[in-house]
């Protein structure tokens, strides 16, 4: 019987619900080329961590997360203020009990305390997920003409792979020790990998909304590219992201220090209003190897918000 190939990891700019429909931003287009390399991957599963669930237990303690134990993995509409057509975003994919409890198990063995509860999956995981996966927009969906195609007659993950969500740590935590505690926890997720098991984690890079929704009511797209202008401050920080990313020295410590760092970059509070948004990064670096080959897509800054994706493995 031939072995099980060790699964990837992806980092993924996540987006938000419009971005589904904005089938021409380079994000999207990338997230159909994900969608195809986890399907070339024969993934046995995915665990998945967003940058919309710390954990919600009034802990101070780092080394407490959560677990989604939810069989049906139902949607959780995490926004306010869309058109009706977002709230009836489908995306499905099963949990089964002995799935989230392979993850448990293994989170606590690496020494993590986990909570079980029942959570949807939120739009960080979903709204690329659904490109990757192209779900079909529901009928009165002023973008469904002509409608995103189902993927073999089913909206949702392939057969047989199920997913399983993992909150980060509570938000009580923050910065220098939010990130170290984040990479602990992709750690302890690591060894999943080697059963086949993919890890995804949805951030942003830069993530300023209201530099970003400002820029909505006061500049223009490129034409060429249909982006918004970046801001001086979105491009510093997506550059020093992937200089820590990619650079190759100092081994596994090294690169956990510089990634940890950046919460002390000269431009991380304005690419970062809150820590949210950049953890997910620090779990990517948590569960892959330092030395296993990294692959940067979209290293772009638009407007107050930047899309860097990383795929190891």
């Amino acid at each position: 019987m031939a072995a099980t190939s060790r699964a990837p990891v992806w980092y993924i700019a996540h987006g938000g619900p419009p971005t589904l429909f904005q089938t021409e931003h380079p994000a999207y287009q990338h997230w159909i080329k994900i969608g195809q390399e986890m399907r070339n991957a024969n993934l046995k599963g995915l665990v998945v961590i967003s940058a919309h669930w710390q954990a919600e237990l009034g802990t101070t303690n780092a080394r407490v997360v959560q677990i989604n134990t939810d069989p049906t993995n139902p949607m959780y509409y995490d926004y306010y203020g869309f058109p009706p057509v977002f709230f009836k975003l489908q995306f499905h994919a099963t949990n089964p009990p002995s799935f989230s409890k392979l993850v448990a198990d293994t989170m606590r063995k690496e020494g993590l305390e986990v909570s079980e509860t029942k959570r949807g999956i939120d739009h960080g995981i979903y709204i690329p997920l659904k490109v990757c996966f192209k779900d079909e927009l529901p009928a009165d969906s002023p973008h469904a003409t002509p409608p995103i195609p189902q993927e073999s007659g089913r909206d949702g993950m392939p057969e047989g792979v199920p997913l399983c969500q993992v909150s980060l740590p509570d938000s009580r935590i923050t910065g220098r020790e939010a990130a170290e505690a984040s990479i602990a926890l992709g750690r302890a997720l690591r060894s999943l990998r080697d059963q086949g098991i993919g890890i995804m984690l949805g951030g942003q890079p830069v993530h300023n909304l209201r530099v970003f929704f400002s820029d909505l009511q006061s500049s223009l797209p490129d034409p060429k590219t249909g982006l918004y202008p970046p801001k001086a401050f979105s491009q510093n920080f997506s550059s020093a992201i992937s200089k820590a990313v990619l650079a190759k020295d100092g081994g596994e410590s090294g690169r956990d220090e510089r990634v940890v760092g950046l919460v002390e970059h000269p431009a991380y509070k304005l690419a970062h209003p809150s820590d949210d948004h950049f953890l997910p990064l620090a779990a990517a670096i948590g569960a892959s190897y330092a030395d296993e080959p990294v692959k940067e897509s979209l290293p772009v800054a638009e407007g107050g918000m930047a899309w860097n994706m990383y795929q190891w493995g």
